[in-house]
């Protein structure tokens, strides 16, 4: 493990099947439960706190410390894992086991299109963004 606020590229899959990197504190993303693979070859960056071209799937967690309840999200790389996490129902990361309160799922974002209003003669090939 490394030191908290050290950040490194993740793989991040997309529920289309896009490969992103993405750049998140190893010392919890480098958990293999939370399923971030190796950044792919042509995976296009995109910010873990943006919500283009998506907004990363996440699990919402708890555990308790103390007689106090923590809680904390935690990004997932592969549909795979989060199904994986979910099904399980507790996941474990930095050595210390969460309980899965919710999940919440990838959302697409698309940029709208305009139409240029040429008659070109064709009905779907002229949009320009």
């Amino acid at each position: 493990m490394t030191a908290n606020g050290s950040k490194r590229w993740f793989g991040y899959t997309t529920d289309a099947g896009q490969d992103l990197a993405v750049q998140l504190d190893e010392s919890i993303y480098e958990s293999s439960n939370l399923g971030f693979p190796a950044v792919a070859a042509g995976a296009l960056p995109v910010s873990s706190t943006g919500k283009l071209p998506v907004q990363l799937r996440k699990v919402n967690c708890s555990r308790i410390l103390n007689d106090e309840t923590l809680r904390a999200s935690f990004y997932v790389g592969t549909r795979a894992a989060m199904d994986t996490a979910v099904g399980i129902g507790t996941i474990t990361v930095d050595g210390v086991a969460w309980q899965i309160q919710s999940a919440q799922g990838e959302v697409a974002k698309l940029i709208p299109a305009t139409d240029t209003a040429q008659l070109d003669g064709d009905i779907d090939n002229n949009f320009a963004i």
